[in-house]
């Protein structure tokens, strides 16, 4: 393997991300920042991959914490599913399918992307959302999507539900907001791959190969957690 390979971080609960950029972390200390042409971007990657650590660590020790975090990876993953089938009904060969389309998107495009913002914000996002999309049930029942919309609000609930006992179990409040320096920690990362990978076009591998065959592992690792997840989710699915 010549390269990095290109890794969507998204995909990670909380706790795999920190572990995941501290492990990343390492690996660039120990072939060094300017062996690998990172130098100027290392500190603040270091210094956000500390505030992740620092962040989580507070929700760590709460016996909800992991159940929690499930939900939120579900509920995004039902938003997604919803936003996708909308999408693609807006390319159906029925006139009637992509007008009802279009006015379900028009909603969905003016509330923008509820998974951007912070755990509480995102809840009452969604619920906005599904608020704003009842008086177009019947364009949703024209596409097929009632069940998408279903899942997407019974997933929001149970969230909501599971962050309330996750606060009366013992939870602080965090003094930064985990969502927020994941999305500041994110393109810094993707910015040292992409700067890694460009040098490895110019002056080879032979300089970059230590971290790179490292690197490729841990990510190699992550994936493996994440079809072994993505399986296990689907075994569910059927014997529902």
């Amino acid at each position: 393997m010549n390269t990095i390979d290109y890794f969507r971080t998204w995909t990670l609960t909380n706790g795999e991300v920190v572990t995941f950029a501290t492990e990343t972390d390492r690996q660039i200390e120990e072939t060094g920042a300017r062996v690998l042409g990172i130098e100027p971007i290392h500190p603040l990657y270091s210094e956000l991959t500390g505030k992740l650590k620092q962040t989580y660590q507070v929700a760590a020790g709460n016996p909800v914490t992991a159940e929690k975090e499930k939900a939120e990876y579900y509920r995004d993953n039902r938003y997604g599913a919803l936003v996708a089938f909308v999408r693609n009904a807006l390319y159906d060969s029925d006139s009637a399918i992509v007008e009802a389309a279009e006015s379900i998107m028009d909603v969905v495009n003016n509330i923008g992307n509820p998974t951007d913002h912070s755990d509480s914000k995102e809840t009452a996002e969604l619920h906005s959302l599904v608020a704003q999309l009842t008086p177009l049930l019947p364009q949703i029942a024209t596409i097929g999507a009632n069940v998408r919309l279903q899942e997407l609000e019974a997933a929001n609930s149970e969230f909501e539900r599971l962050q309330n006992k996750w606060y009366k179990a013992g939870a602080q409040k965090l003094s930064g907001n985990l969502t927020v320096v994941r999305k500041q920690w994110a393109p810094v990362y993707k910015s040292i791959i992409y700067r890694i990978n460009a040098l490895i076009e110019i002056n080879g591998i032979e300089p970059y190969k230590a971290f790179v065959d490292a690197h490729n592992k841990t990510i190699a690792s992550y994936r493996n957690i994440l079809a072994q997840r993505k399986g296990i989710r689907k075994a569910n699915e059927v014997k529902k």
